[in-house]
């Protein structure tokens, strides 16, 4: 059995999952979509609402002949407009990332002939496989609030 881990693959996790978030967020009203690492974080990027996507892994696990990766990823929301008439656009929103991120998504090669990978899948280990989580007020001097839709993913290759 060969066991290997691709260096490449948290560069083509990255663009692969940048590529179809975009659209997604494209689509919300006023908010902006970045990629952490990636993307400048300069202080005007942030003065509309945002969805930050940052990922944890992958963590490999050669098992029986196959290469596993598990993969987390996380899409922070951040409301800065706390005041706007609808106070359940980042609930709305929120939620249309965690319907999309409880779907497969391909994995494809970044800027080699973009063939596919693989795809990521529910990680069969994981008990609560989306999670959103409701961080709120983020401090008591601004209106900003934060919520993060977390997802655990497994990559066979």
């Amino acid at each position: 059995m060969t066991t290997y881990f691709d260096q490449d693959l948290v560069q083509h996790l990255y663009s692969s999952l940048s590529k179809y978030l975009q659209p997604i967020v494209a689509a919300m009203d006023d908010v902006t979509f970045h990629v952490d690492g990636v993307d400048l974080e300069t202080k005007t990027a942030f003065e509309n609402d945002s969805a930050v996507l940052k990922i944890n892994g992958p963590w490999f696990e050669p098992y029986q002949g196959r290469n596993y990766h598990r993969v987390e990823v996380m899409v922070m929301m951040t409301a800065l407009s706390g005041i706007k008439a609808n106070r359940y656009k980042l609930f709305t929103d929120t939620g249309v990332i965690a319907n999309e991120l409880s779907k497969p998504i391909a994995i494809n090669r970044h800027s080699v002939d973009g063939s596919l990978i693989g795809c990521l899948d529910v990680d069969r280990r994981s008990r609560d496989f989306v999670r959103v989580v409701n961080f709120g007020q983020i401090d008591k001097d601004s209106s900003f609030r934060q919520m993060a839709v977390v997802a655990r993913y497994e990559l066979s290759i």
